[in-house]
């Protein structure tokens, strides 16, 4: 969901009507990270982006994709990190 006017809810995707199946349910989804980019320099260059038309991923698990945004997310990565070790 997104908050639109007047502080009403509206759906990211908008499917014509409320899925309201728990997220288990549906099917997954993925948001880009930040962590890793690797890119010829020519498509940089032609592109003038850092994502080109042909993207692959690279699936990472929770604990190895934080992003710091808060100080909550920095305990947070404090935490996994110390348990890795």
């Amino acid at each position: 969901m997104k908050i639109i006017k007047n502080k009403r809810l509206k759906n990211f995707i908008n499917q014509g009507y409320e899925n309201m199946k728990p997220r288990q349910e549906l099917k997954k989804v993925f948001i880009r990270n930040g962590a890793i980019y690797a890119f010829k320099r020519s498509v940089l260059l032609k592109e003038k982006s850092l994502v080109s038309k042909k993207n692959l991923p690279y699936i990472m698990t929770k604990e190895r994709s934080i992003n710091i945004d808060s100080h909550e997310d920095l305990l947070l990565a404090k935490f996994y990190l110390k348990k890795s070790y």
